[in-house]
């Protein structure tokens, strides 16, 4: 079997070009990780690199029919982990050892990328969740704001806030009085006294009638809905 070591950036270590399995492996040994260099050991058609530097410090592992595997990375303190596996690689026959590190490796990247990609994953739909929400917001309050201004609309014009909490009853009225009443711009409209009877006691009230209705009379009837607990509180619900 044939080897070759080239180290670099270094005059300490020659290239070695050799079949002599023991003089590369003294020229491993002797290695000093202080300094900063490249080492390319070959075995064969299958190369294994190391880099030594302050901010990169990788192992790369390449068989000549196989794609490459992602460079396996190591720290200050792992020195004696590097050099064992450059040995390793110098000494196993088939390469299993050191191909199983790197494969290791390639399936420990993998698991991590898909890892961060499902928490990004994750991540992302919850804010995107959270987007949906923050966008329907503003039209969940403009709603709600719409619809209390509307519910105060309607209990104004329709008089139903009289009766808020009030327990109800509907009663006969008589109009006792008519008149007209001066609204503005010259507009007159009719305004009616009447009166009714709620447990024993007369009460009466007036009303200006805005909305286009027939004339009424002295005399004519009328549908209240009254409030039990406050009788002269009253709305008209029609005539007859």
């Amino acid at each position: 079997m044939f080897y070759s070591l080239i180290y670099s950036d270094s005059r300490s270590i020659p290239e070695i070009d050799t079949q002599d399995k023991q003089l590369v492996l003294d020229q491993i040994g002797s290695l000093d990780f202080s300094e900063d260099f490249e080492l390319l050991l070959v075995k064969d058609n299958t190369c294994l690199n190391f880099y030594n530097y302050p901010k990169e410090r990788y192992l790369l592992f390449n068989e000549s029919e196989k794609n490459d595997y992602p460079k396996l990375d190591f720290k200050a303190e792992h020195n004696d982990e590097i050099r064992r596996i450059l040995e390793q690689f110098i000494n196993e026959d088939n390469l299993s050892f050191t191909e199983k590190i790197f494969v290791d490796h390639e399936r420990k990247i993998e698991t991590i990328k898909k890892n961060r990609f499902d928490n990004w994953k994750t991540q992302y739909e919850i804010k995107r969740k959270n987007e949906r929400f923050e966008f329907l917001k503003p039209i969940a309050l403009t709603l709600f704001i719409f619809s209390i201004i509307s519910g105060m609309i309607y209990l104004i014009y329709s008089e139903e806030y009289k009766f808020i909490a009030h327990e109800t009853q509907m009663v006969n009225a008589i109009i006792f009085e008519t008149g007209r009443s001066h609204i503005g711009r010259g507009v007159h409209v009719q305004k009616i006294k009447y009166s009714y009877n709620f447990k024993h006691k007369t009460y009466k009230d007036y009303k200006i009638l805005i909305r286009n209705t027939k004339e009424k009379r002295i005399g004519d009837s009328l549908r209240l809905k009254i409030s039990k607990l406050k009788p002269k509180r009253n709305k008209i619900i029609g005539f007859y």
